[in-house]
C-alpha cells in the first residue's frame, strides 16, 4: 500500500471510472431513490437550499434539483466535476463548484441540508481532521437544518472482509486488494478497474476511517448536532450494528 496522505481522494475517480462506474444508470437511479426518501423524511420544502458535497458525478446533486430543491454540489475531483458540470447542464437550481471538503467557510450558515453519501466520510488522517470536516458542515446549515450522512458500517464490514477481491458488471472488470488498521479503524484500499468495451484500465486508492454505528453517533453529537437518529436504509427501517450495511445518520443544528 502507497504512503497515505490527505490529497489521495483528488484522484480516486479516473475519467472511465467515473464515468462507467460512478455515473452509471443504476447509480443514477439509486440516488434518485435516496434523494426523495430524504426529502420526504425531512419534509423538506422546494426551493430548500442543499450542499452536496462531496458530489461525485452529480447524481444525487441532480435528484435534489428535479426534486425542486436549490443545490450546490461539491468535489476535489476533476473527472467527477466534468461529468457532474455535464449533468446539471441547463437545471438553474443546480450549482457545480469545485472545493475542498474540509474547507467549508464559504458555506456557513447558508443551507438547509448538507448531504454526504456514499461513503465519502472519514477521508482525512486524523479523527481530529475528521471531526472538524464534520463541524463543518454543521456550520454550513441554517438553524434547524440537517446534516446527513451515508456511510459504511465498520462492524458489518468486518463481518464481510475479504483482503482479496474481483468481480465485473456489465461495463467493467475490476480487483481490490484492501487492508484493516485495527489500531486506527482505517480501510486501505488498492483497486484496478478495466472497461469492457475500451480495454482502458485505470488504477485509485483509498483511504477512510470506518465507523461502527455508536462511533458515528457519538461523533455527531460532539460537533453539536442534536436530535441525532441513525436508519438501517432509505426504507425508514432500525439500524443493526451488525447487518446494517450503509446506515443513515442524520443529526439537526439546534434553533437560535
Amino acid at each position: 500500500m502507497k504512503q497515505h496522505s490527505n490529497s489521495w481522494h483528488k484522484t480516486l475517480y479516473g475519467d472511465h471510472f467515473a464515468k462507467f462506474g460512478l455515473d452509471s444508470k443504476a447509480r443514477h437511479t439509486q440516488a434518485k431513490e435516496e434523494a426523495k426518501f430524504l426529502v420526504d423524511c425531512l419534509n423538506l420544502e422546494k426551493g430548500s437550499k442543499i450542499l452536496d458535497v462531496p458530489c461525485g458525478t452529480g447524481r444525487h446533486t441532480l435528484a435534489f434539483g428535479k426534486l425542486g430543491m436549490n443545490v450546490v454540489g461539491v468535489d476535489i475531483s476533476p473527472s467527477c466535476l466534468k461529468l457532474a458540470r455535464k449533468n446539471a447542464k441547463g437545471h438553474r437550481n443546480i450549482k457545480i463548484k469545485s472545493g475542498d471538503m474540509g474547507k467549508l467557510s464559504w458555506a456557513r450558515g447558508q443551507f438547509d441540508l448538507v448531504t454526504n453519501m456514499f461513503s465519502s466520510f472519514g477521508y482525512f488522517k486524523t479523527e481530529a481532521e475528521n471531526k472538524k470536516v464534520l463541524s463543518g458542515f454543521k456550520n454550513s446549515l441554517n438553524p434547524g437544518g440537517a446534516v446527513v450522512i451515508q456511510t459504511i458500517n465498520r462492524e458489518w464490514l468486518l463481518t464481510i472482509f475479504d483482503p482479496a477481491r474481483w468481480g465485473e458488471n456489465s461495463e467493467y472488470y475490476w480487483q481490490e486488494g484492501t487492508r484493516y488498521e485495527p489500531d486506527t479503524k482505517y480501510v486501505e484500499a488498492n483497486r484496478m478497474f478495466i472497461h469492457k468495451k475500451t480495454g482502458m484500465g485505470e488504477q485509485s486508492y483509498n483511504r477512510m476511517r470506518a465507523y461502527s454505528i455508536p462511533e458515528m453517533k457519538n461523533l455527531m453529537k460532539a460537533v453539536g448536532l442534536t436530535k441525532v437518529k441513525v436508519l438501517g436504509d432509505i426504507d425508514g427501517g432500525k439500524a443493526e450494528r451488525k447487518t446494517s450495511s450503509h446506515p443513515i445518520y442524520i443529526g439537526f443544528k439546534g434553533n437560535k
